[in-house]
């Protein structure tokens, strides 16, 4: 960690600060995408997060004494070597400040997470009215740190993930897309400490209307709506990561989708904000999410 650990310490001292990065490399905007047979599929995601306060067991909402930010990016790649099969790495960068209350310099801190190693199997064709896809990943976190903020934890995750799609056109609703994706975690670390064992299910939906079309684009506005139960939290700046946590997320967003030539993914470039509200164990804040997409 650089400068500024002991106004770190004394916030962590008063039973509001965080420890680990979050578990999950999967942002508001994510999709299940899977390139054409014989192509490749290009994703980056980045957004940046302000913690507002930290929802402790009981529901009680403890305000930071300062302000607390986090930023992340994740890159992903993919190829489909076969038809309805794809695989993956991906690559995920985070990033800390801390500038508590009194004091003129923040702590801060930026740098690799890990990597992810993920197939997908994608059964639907070309001209399904409802499409389905899932993946399986691995994410292998680099070593972590003891301070009380840290990049990485150093925790293995083993993820499955799921998605019902459909798409603005032919879709369940013509000119309206509407997804459903859910995600089951399963984390543990190298050693044997019960709190580096634990499990996560996310569920979250994107619906919204066409808006209109811009040349050979589509301009969509979507909301967005989740929930997350876990077994024990994991999230960026939480260091009561022993208790059960659950947190809703609302929001929405607007995106351009460009179809590739033959069915399947093209181009796309999407912004979200979303607002985190921690039930239970979990922080409550602000999200900005941006998504840039390109099949080739």
């Amino acid at each position: 960690m650089r400068r500024g650990l002991g106004p770190l310490l004394l916030a962590a001292s008063l039973g509001a600060l965080a420890e680990d990065a979050s578990a999950q490399t999967f942002t508001p905007n994510t999709l299940l995408v899977s390139p054409l047979t014989g192509r490749f599929l290009a994703e980056s995601e980045v957004s940046w997060a302000r913690a507002e306060a930290f929802v402790a067991d009981q529901g009680e909402r403890n305000s930071f004494p300062g302000t607390l930010d986090f930023g992340f990016a994740v890159l992903r790649v993919s190829y489909s070597p076969i038809q309805h099969f794809s695989a993956g790495l991906e690559l995920a960068l985070r990033t800390f400040r801390f500038r508590p209350d009194g004091f003129g310099e923040p702590a801060t801190g930026t740098g690799v997470q890990g990597l992810g190693v993920f197939a997908d199997w994608h059964p639907s064709g070309p001209d399904a009215r409802v499409s389905f896809e899932a993946r399986g990943e691995v994410f292998f976190g680099f070593d972590g740190h003891p301070n009380p903020l840290s990049i990485s934890d150093g925790v293995n995750r083993y993820l499955a993930a799921f998605q019902v799609f459909s798409g603005p056109d032919g879709g369940v609703l013509e000119g309206w897309r509407l997804d459903a994706q859910t995600r089951l975690e399963f984390e543990f670390g190298p050693n044997t400490e019960p709190e580096d064992h634990y499990a996560e299910w996310d569920l979250l939906v994107h619906a919204g209307p066409r808006i209109t079309r811009l040349g050979s684009a589509q301009l969509l506005v979507l909301a967005i709506t989740g929930c997350r139960f876990a077994t024990n939290d994991r999230q960026e700046g939480n260091i009561f990561r022993v208790n059960p946590s659950k947190g809703v997320t609302v929001g929405g967003s607007v995106g351009l989708y460009w179809a590739s030539p033959m069915p399947g993914p093209g181009r796309a470039i999407e912004a979200a904000a979303t607002r985190e509200i921690g039930l239970r164990n979990s922080l409550d804040g602000w999200k900005g999410t941006m998504t840039f997409r390109h099949a080739f």
